[in-house]
């Protein structure tokens, strides 16, 4: 099938299953058909890091060189921002707020909404070394558990004063 080194894997809510290869693009597979997108079809980057849906059927796919994302109709378009446009997104949460959250592999957060960066940090504006990982609290629309390099949490609104965030230290003494 041409399926090797599988780096993610997403089911929609449609229960297709997405398949994001390291060197192959990302694939789908939906009632037993395959179906490949990679660089000759105007993918931007065969290595891909992560799949989600928002709350409205959009497929974000992020890879080595920003996210694509796929509509309804398998219509294929690249976010270009260049904030985030030639940058590895190494992470995509979708949030219960219609939003859908990531970090760089640089330690940058962003959201995004239809295709549009709604709001982007550059972990060198903040006092926090790099930002790893991100997670949407179920509960809380707009509030997320940031990991960091630096061995602590950080649970806040993205866009949200510094003030009020609250830090946990999750390191051994």
């Amino acid at each position: 099938t041409g399926i090797t080194n599988v780096r993610s894997l997403f089911t929609d809510s449609k229960g297709r299953l997405w398949i994001g290869t390291n060197d192959s693009g990302v694939f789908l597979m939906d009632k037993g058909q395959l179906r490949q997108w990679d660089t000759e079809d105007g993918f931007i980057s065969p290595s891909i890091r992560a799949i989600t849906e928002d709350s409205d059927g959009i497929v974000y796919v992020s890879c080595i060189k920003g996210i694509a994302m796929f509509d309804e109709h398998l219509y294929l378009t690249e976010i270009s921002d260049h904030r985030i446009s030639s940058l590895t997104i190494k992470e995509l949460r979708p949030g219960n707020d219609g939003l859908v959250y990531g970090v760089t592999s640089t330690g940058d957060l962003f959201s995004v909404k239809s295709g549009e960066v709604v709001s982007f940090i550059q972990h060198e504006d903040n006092s926090v070394v790099t930002y790893t990982s991100i997670l949407p609290d179920p509960e809380q629309p707009g509030y997320l558990y940031i990991g960091t390099d630096n061995a602590s949490i950080i649970y806040g609104k993205l866009d949200g004063q510094p003030d009020e965030k609250k830090e946990f230290d999750i390191s051994t003494t």
